[in-house]
C-alpha cells in the first residue's frame, strides 16, 4: 500500500542489488582521490538504470543521492526519506 502510493508503482531493482549491489562511486572519498574512476562508476551504474528502463532513482545512501546527480544533473535522483515524506 505505502510503495505504490509513494512510488506510484512496483520499484524496478538493478540486476545487481542488495548484498551484490555495486557501487555508485561516491565511497571512500573515491570522488576527491580519483574523480574520474569515480564518475565512470557512477555513469555505469546510470547505464544500467537506463537499460532497466528506470525513470527516477531511489537510494538509501546520501553520497549515492549527491554523487548521481552530480554525474547528471537532469536524472531524478531521490533518497528513500524524500520519496516517503512526499508520499505519506
Amino acid at each position: 500500500a505505502l510503495r505504490g502510493v509513494a512510488l506510484g508503482g512496483a520499484p524496478r531493482e538493478f540486476v545487481r542489488n542488495r548484498r551484490d549491489a555495486g557501487c555508485c562511486g561516491a565511497g571512500g572519498l573515491l570522488p576527491q582521490s580519483y574523480p574520474e574512476i569515480a564518475r565512470e562508476i557512477a555513469r555505469t551504474r546510470l547505464r544500467e538504470a537506463d537499460a532497466l528502463g528506470a525513470g527516477a532513482l531511489l537510494t538509501a545512501c546520501p553520497s549515492c543521492r549527491r554523487w548521481l546527480r552530480k554525474t547528471d544533473p537532469d536524472r531524478d535522483v531521490r533518497d528513500v526519506v524524500e520519496v516517503l515524506a512526499d508520499g505519506v
